[in-house]
């Protein structure tokens, strides 16, 4: 926002920062009402894109300030900040989570482009060496409902994840609920 604030810059970019605007919000406002929400998927990519390139901008500020920057340090500036930046990703387990339900939600989830029975292998075998990866744990309950496999089954998955992270037992038996219609059921319910 800044940006239209100062004039020399504005002048400069004119056309980007009054035809930019104009352009996403009408793309967003078409995606959501023609229910093509995978819009959002691209939009949580760039957000993360967004968050790297801002903090990799500062550290590239503070270097210049230091001492005349040279390209070495660049490069290793942007790939200390990927790796850490994708580890927060990949070890959150709200975020990643989260990511991964959108993802699969809006058509996107990591085993559309493969067969089902090859999604299965993989996450048993990724399970069968790290039991508390919760992303794992959570697409391979996902993926055993998509199969019809038995709900029993299911929530037994469920359940593991449910224990073994309680700061996301309530999301996981929201959707969990939702997506099953009904099938699998919590604490309480009746059935299963």
């Amino acid at each position: 926002m800044r940006v239209y604030g100062e004039r020399e810059l504005f002048d400069r970019h004119k056309a980007q920062f009054l035809i930019a605007p104009v352009v996403i919000a009408a793309l967003v406002g078409w995606s959501v009402y023609n229910g093509h929400l995978g819009f959002f998927i691209l939009l949580a990519l760039w957000d993360m894109w967004h968050f790297l390139m801002q903090h990799y901008g500062l550290m590239r500020i503070y270097e210049v300030k230091q001492r005349k920057p040279f390209n070495l340090s660049s490069r290793l500036d942007w790939l200390l900040l990927a790796v850490w930046y994708g580890y927060i990703i990949i070890a959150s387990p709200h975020y990643l989570i989260n990511f991964l339900e959108r993802c699969h939600r809006y058509g996107f989830g990591f085993y559309t482009w493969i067969r089902l029975e090859q999604a299965r292998q993989f996450l048993e075998q990724t399970l069968a060496v790290e039991r508390r990866n919760q992303g794992a744990l959570f697409l391979y309950a996902r993926l055993l409902l998509d199969l019809d496999e038995d709900p029993k089954k299911i929530k037994d998955i469920v359940d593991e994840l449910r224990s073994s992270f309680p700061k996301s037992r309530e999301k996981v038996e929201v959707y969990f609920k939702q997506v099953s219609k009904g099938r699998i059921r919590f604490a309480g319910e009746a059935g299963y």
